[in-house]
């Protein structure tokens, strides 16, 4: 089998795979993007099943404010008791007390893709269809300590005023134990089945040199979702996701482009509802004949609607400060009209095909130069696909 017939369904597809951390600090689209490097072999649809197993890990060093800088840092408005308040304020001058917080994540995710590529045409073109589970198991460590500055601060009140040391050494006891509870109630490890990916495409090749895809992914909440758990392996709504895409070659060279919107269902569980975005996607590659293939990927995605939230605030989930805004992960964001994830991956590819077994393999990295309201992350993949 030549390695131009290697080509499967899912090269009208994509892989799909989702970063999964808190509400409304995710999207149901992977910065990874959904064109990939085995775009690059042939644009013919080959007739028949195909199969992929992927395996991908996931680092996730911080969490971006709305300006895309790190939000580890909180402040906390000290309101309760009185006593503490008074002092607090006399001590440092502020009415709010700051929490340095360091956030890591780990994912290490498993999907398993079957599809189907027909053989007839309709309308000039051949329908696809495949099914995506994935396998998730999440790590998650939180630290957090109460700004040494206002502590010391503190600390020269007390000295200065030795009649209010008790209750202030009490209080920065109270604050440093307060901030290890936050952190450990955020820190947890999960692991389970994620959302399904149901995917429909049409494709319409031109015999030649030109593709044309209209498709939409259904992501349907299958993973798990506990709103008093920090950490969930499922999303908690469904995403419906229409794209259309087109693609070029010419000699060795591919290029390619797509565009997405994504629309999301709120949260039964939490109503909080994620909101709508639009993905753009640009693709080119360079095929060395009987080697590889090399790719790069580039995936720009904007929330186009603020994230809302009508339910109670929890503990776990939110906890509402006198401002009208919550603190969701570590960071303080808006309730209502704040919220819109944007971000920019980058994603070089290396797609090598494996003719004796009508297979190829696809190995890939994904960075995130900028991300506003998101998590900031690396993605490694490796990822094979076969057709029967």
């Amino acid at each position: 089998m030549k390695a131009s017939r290697l080509v499967i369904g899912l090269i009208s597809l994509f892989t799909i795979f989702n970063a999964a951390a808190e509400e409304g600090f995710r999207t149901h689209y992977s910065p990874t993007g959904l064109i990939t490097g085995e775009t690059a072999i042939i644009l013919e649809d080959r007739p028949g099943f195909f199969g992929t197993i992927s395996g991908s890990l996931i680092s996730m060093d911080q969490i971006n404010d709305a300006n895309g800088n790190n939000a580890a840092n909180q402040s906390l408005y000290v309101n309760s008791p009185p006593a503490f308040s008074t002092l607090y304020q006399n001590a440092t001058g502020s009415k709010t007390l700051n929490v340095n917080q360091t956030f890591s994540q780990t994912q290490r995710q498993v999907n398993f893709i079957g599809g189907y590529v027909t053989s007839e045409n309709y309308w000039g073109g051949k329908f696809i269809g495949a099914v995506s589970v994935p396998y998730v198991t999440i790590s998650r460590q939180i630290s957090a300590t109460v700004d040494p500055t206002q502590i010391s601060q503190l600390q020269a009140y007390a000295s200065a005023n030795p009649a209010s040391a008790p209750t202030i050494n009490q209080m920065i006891s109270s604050f440093k134990s307060q901030a290890a509870s936050v952190a450990a109630s955020k820190t947890a490890n999960t692991q389970g089945i994620g959302d399904t990916n149901l995917i429909g495409t049409w494709s319409y090749f031109n015999g030649h040199n030109t593709k044309y895809l209209a498709g939409l992914t259904i992501i349907a909440p299958t993973g798990s979702f506990d709103q008093n758990s920090p950490l969930n392996v499922g999303f908690g709504y469904f995403t419906f996701l229409p794209s259309v895409a087109a693609f070029y070659q010419e000699n060795n060279w591919t290029f390619a482009g797509r565009t997405s919107y994504g629309y999301n269902t709120s949260n039964s569980n939490t109503s909080y509802k994620s909101g709508d975005f639009v993905a753009f996607e640009l693709f080119g590659s360079y095929k060395v004949p009987e080697l590889a293939n090399f790719g790069l990927n580039i995936t720009q995605l904007n929330q186009i609607t603020a994230d809302t939230y009508t339910g109670p605030v929890t503990t776990t989930s939110t906890t509402q400060n006198p401002g009208g805004t919550s603190a969701l992960l570590g960071t303080t964001v808006p309730i209502d009209g704040g919220q819109q994830t944007s971000y920019t991956a980058l994603t070089p590819s290396v797609v090598v095909p494996f003719p004796s077994i009508g297979g190829v393999l696809t190995l890939q990295y994904t960075w995130m130069p900028l991300a506003k309201d998101s998590l900031h992350a690396n993605f490694m993949q490796a990822r094979f696909t076969k057709h029967f």
